[in-house]
């Protein structure tokens, strides 16, 4: 049998950018499925950021939020008109988390020792907290202006 002299062996472009399609689709299935690294230097950050938002909001909308830390993880909640403290779960950046790499220290509120919770009424009080994880302790403190720093102790 013989073949065309012009043909040449290979591939053609639709077969190339086909495959090239199911490749893309089976990455990006692949993706969807892992899920994203959370480290713990990560999970601090996220934290500081919480507690930014949650002082802002409290400041802006005239809420009284509270972030309590257990022995997990975080809560964020939400002082109702009843009085009782209700779990914020439609608030994205504000989403209660799992953190269990995550040790808290003692949390100092306004100059005094406080249960594991941050109040936030109409802003941020001024506040300091030591968080542990496997590789070594971050100092974390708040401040009226309504700032979180944190400083890393050393591992």
């Amino acid at each position: 049998m013989s073949r065309h002299p012009n043909l040449e062996n290979g591939y053609t472009l639709i077969e190339v950018m086909v495959v090239m399609a199911i490749i893309a689709l089976m990455a990006a299935a692949i993706m969807m499925r892992i899920p994203p690294h959370r480290t713990p230097e990560n999970e601090i950050d996220r934290l500081c950021h919480v507690l930014e938002t949650a002082a802002l909001q409290s400041e802006i909308k005239g809420v009284t939020l509270a972030v309590d830390f257990v022995p997990q993880g975080y809560l964020v909640s939400q002082l109702a008109m009843s009085g009782g403290w209700r779990p914020l779960t439609n608030r994205a950046a504000l989403s209660s988390r799992s953190v269990p790499d995550l040790a808290w220290g003692p949390l100092t509120v306004n100059g005094s020792a406080a249960a594991q919770r941050i109040v936030f009424s109409g802003g941020m009080p001024d506040f300091s907290m030591t968080v542990t994880d496997p590789s070594g302790a971050t100092h974390i403190a708040g401040n009226p202006t309504g700032i979180v720093t944190r400083i890393p102790q050393g591992g």
